[in-house]
């Protein structure tokens, strides 16, 4: 790897760390993948040596917690304290003050086509880090090792990649902020059901979206309502299943597409129209969706599935997924045996929010309430987050919170009602009555009533 490593100009490496420390936002992203063992691999000229000094240098100060602009003062004496042994300190110092007064190098340090370069030089680094113990496990067979080492070693490489808000908060003002964003085209995903989908502000890549429910409430039916509502958009699905059988998701899977009555599907006596509707949504699940049955998995295994099936298409020249569902949460195991409880689950939680962002997907996660929780629905509450199973404050985690209510009185009937306990972007506190197809695995989400929402809001869709 030295060869592509060392390809770089010195002088855009010099530039691009000159830039780390003039801009806080940069460097807060930046920072830990300077690497000073990678950078200028293998070459000894005095140029080089002073380039991995600084490097060095920089991880040193800013490892032991002193986060600032470093002036060339702050630079020596800093260095002095960290670096007290080197005994060529004060030529280095002087090296550093040639390029911070550098002409040239202060024009690349501004030039954002300068910088990308640099950026790309920290991808190239993340993929030699990796590829030494990545073959050294390959070539033993140690494939599930090499295959973790794979998807951790492009994890890497896409964060490095991924603008981040830092980043734009640092290099433009507020209204360039609000212009760029109105020009990312953003994607985001609908469920189907109008009123749910202006609430919450549309379901944005890049969020966590957490539904909840009582055992029977319809967790599993909302999920295959979203693979169904993927199916009918064209939109690329993977879902990682942790409790149902199988041949148990396919019959719902099929009976949501279809609409045909999961008993029927199950005996197998279908008339011709149904037939080639079972034909038509086994052709579409197998193009849109795809499902891997993870019992008893952490969530670093499952999101290593997802990633491999993501590296797979991606050989293929094939579209990624965009929506990414768990089902349910409660399912993932503890990494340990000291990761239980309520540690287990805030754990899964936050690293289900961190795959969010780095992989710009769309993700659905479910869970149930607790005991109180499904005591307080038969007694004709609301849940709401605080009603999760496991103690400790999710809220903060997820960007939307829905729950699925059906108590004692009305689950004979066929609605349920969703309420939206927390909207990051859009309206807290809405609930939407809509109508259950259960016996097709499915809400029907176009008969909808809006219960409960700021007048203005609600009435615009119950006039419909």
């Amino acid at each position: 790897m030295s060869h592509i490593i060392n390809k770089f100009a010195p002088e855009v490496l010099i530039a691009g760390i000159l830039r780390l420390i003039n801009d806080k936002g940069l460097r807060t992203k930046y920072l830990s993948h300077l690497d000073p063992v990678y950078f200028c691999h293998n070459l000894e000229d005095q140029q080089s040596l002073d380039i991995k000094l600084l490097v060095k240098s920089l991880k040193s100060i800013y490892d032991a917690g002193r986060d600032t602009q470093i002036s060339l003062k702050t630079m020596s004496t800093l260095l002095h304290q960290n670096l007290g042994d080197y005994r060529d300190l004060d030529r280095f110092l002087l090296q550093y003050a040639s390029w911070s007064h550098d002409p040239k190098i202060a024009d690349l340090s501004k030039d954002e086509a300068s910088f990308n370069v640099f950026v790309e030089y920290l991808k190239v680094i993340a993929v030699a880090k990796n590829v030494q113990p990545f073959s050294t496990d390959y070539q033993a067979g140690n494939i599930s090792k090499a295959s973790d080492k794979l998807s951790g070693m492009l994890n890497t490489v896409r964060l490095i990649e991924g603008m981040s808000l830092a980043d734009s908060l640092s290099n433009m003002d507020i209204e360039e902020l609000i212009l760029k964003s109105d020009m990312d085209n953003r994607r985001f995903f609908s469920i189907g059901c109008q009123p749910i989908d202006d609430a919450i502000g549309g379901f944005p890549e890049q969020t966590l979206n957490l539904i909840i429910g009582a055992t029977g409430n319809g967790k599993t039916a909302t999920s295959h309502h979203i693979l169904r509502t993927c199916v009918e958009t064209q939109t690329y699905c993977y879902i990682s299943v942790l409790e149902d059988r199988p041949d148990s998701f396919i019959y719902k899977l099929v009976a949501g597409i279809t609409g045909i009555d999961i008993n029927r599907l199950k005996k197998g006596n279908l008339i011709d129209s149904e037939r080639t509707l079972v034909k038509k949504a086994k052709q579409d699940i197998n193009e849109y969706i795809k499902a891997d049955f993870v019992y008893g998995q952490d969530v670093a295994t499952i999101h290593r599935l997802a990633n491999d099936y993501d590296q797979l298409r991606m050989a293929a020249n094939k579209p990624l997924p965009f929506v990414n569902i768990v089902d349910y949460t409660g399912h993932i195991a503890a990494k340990s045996n000291g990761d239980k409880g309520f540690e287990k689950m805030r754990n899964a939680y936050a690293e289900r929010k961190d795959y969010a962002l780095q992989s710009k997907k769309v993700c659905f996660d479910f869970a149930q309430v607790n005991r109180e929780g499904a005591k307080r629905q038969n007694d004709e509450k609301i849940l709401t987050h605080n009603d999760l199973a496991g103690a400790f404050d999710i809220s903060q985690v997820c960007d939307n919170i829905i729950s699925i209510n059906r108590n004692a009185m009305n689950k004979s009937e066929s609605t349920a009602e969703f309420h939206i306990s927390k909207a990051r972007d859009g309206i807290n506190g809405v609930t939407v009555q809509v109508g259950t197809q259960f016996h097709k695995a499915r809400f029907d989400m176009k008969d909808f009533r809006v219960i409960q929402a700021p007048p203005e809001f609600a009435n615009q869709y119950n006039k419909l």
